[in-house]
């Protein structure tokens, strides 16, 4: 099985999406960024077969209705209370038109039996980087259920890495690519690029995305390993996110939006 994560320019006609592919033994075996429309649909035809999964950081169902007075989904309306969302309004209906750009560019025999969900790469990163804070990281990749996060985890925030003074953000950008390289399960058959002075913001800006991309592949892989704190988080009509929550998260959010197991 491939694991296909995009993260997706939340504006079509902007060579800002990129792809990391990964397998399900954890091995990262492309990456790609800088890519408009049709090269992501073209990489993800060649790598799309029965039963993948691919994730797409833009929100995909629930947009239809928002507006500026109501800019936000349900499933934004309670996340935002423990992590920093966009107003789902931002992406309109990108999300649902980029799926069907990408189903319909997949055979038939695999088209049907793929799964396209949505991701939100900051909320993995913020989950798995509290969790590393506490020494306990190893115990969630092993899927030992348990409180993992608390009550300090709202108001904590993981380095940036997408935003800010270039000093700063090079700091968050070589964290990341540390976290991504040495601290998760990940094996890169193709290197990740690191980050490094000479690159310009714009230069950073498409490498962030390569990094939020290979963020989605460790929910994904997590999600199809049945890992317990995989979770779907509200529902197909209103918009849902594959993202990570443990016992705490879960009891807090639980009475107040849907959650669910993927496989």
């Amino acid at each position: 099985m491939n694991i296909i994560s995009c993260d997706v320019g939340w504006v079509a006609g902007k060579k800002r999406n990129a792809v990391v592919i990964a397998t399900n033994d954890w091995q990262i075996r492309c990456l790609r960024r800088e890519l408009d429309d049709n090269q992501l649909a073209t990489l993800v035809k060649e790598w799309a077969t029965p039963e993948s999964l691919i994730l797409l950081d833009v929100p995909i169902e629930g947009c239809g209705e928002l507006s500026k007075e109501n800019p936000r989904r349900h499933v934004e309306n309670t996340l935002q209370h423990y992590l920093s969302l966009y107003p789902a309004l931002k992406a309109n209906l990108r999300g649902k038109q980029l799926r069907e750009i990408l189903l319909q560019g997949i055979s038939q025999e695999v088209r049907k039996n793929v799964i396209i969900k949505e991701i939100y790469p900051y909320a993995v990163y913020k989950f798995l980087w509290f969790v590393d804070s506490k020494g306990i990281l190893a115990n969630v990749q092993k899927g030992e259920w348990q409180s993992v996060v608390d009550e300090n985890f709202p108001s904590k925030s993981s380095p940036k890495y997408k935003r800010g003074k270039k000093e700063e953000r090079l700091k968050g950008m070589r964290y990341l690519y540390t976290f991504l390289t040495e601290r998760l399960s990940l094996s890169f058959l193709e290197p990740l690029d690191s980050p490094n002075e000479m690159f310009s913001h714009s230069q950073l800006d498409l490498l962030a995305d390569q990094y939020d991309a290979c963020l989605g592949t460790v929910v994904g892989l997590l999600s199809v390993a049945r890992n317990p704190f995989a979770w779907l988080i509200g529902n197909d009509d209103q918009g849902e996110i594959l993202m990570l929550a443990d016992e705490w998260l879960k009891n807090e959010l639980e009475s107040k939006i849907s959650m669910k197991r993927l496989y």
